[in-house]
């Protein structure tokens, strides 16, 4: 619940900052690595027609045509 004992019950633990980045110990090899971001960002959406076809004929097999006997459409 929402009470002010336990509000203060939470926030009892002393919080310190942080010091300047330029005081943190951070190693040598992580500190020469140069982290970029991913150059594309997939956006979210229904999947493509092809993807979803592999999928499909990985299920079900190859879709065939049915043609008419006598004129072959």
């Amino acid at each position: 619940m929402y009470k002010p004992s336990n509000l203060l019950v939470t926030y009892n633990i002393s919080i310190t900052p942080l010091a300047d980045p330029i005081e943190w110990n951070v190693p040598g090899y992580i500190k020469d690595d140069i982290v970029w971001p991913p150059k594309h960002k997939r956006l979210p959406r229904r999947p493509s027609k092809k993807y979803r076809d592999k999928a499909y004929i990985k299920l079900y097999g190859k879709k065939s045509k049915n043609s008419c006997s006598t004129c072959g459409v």
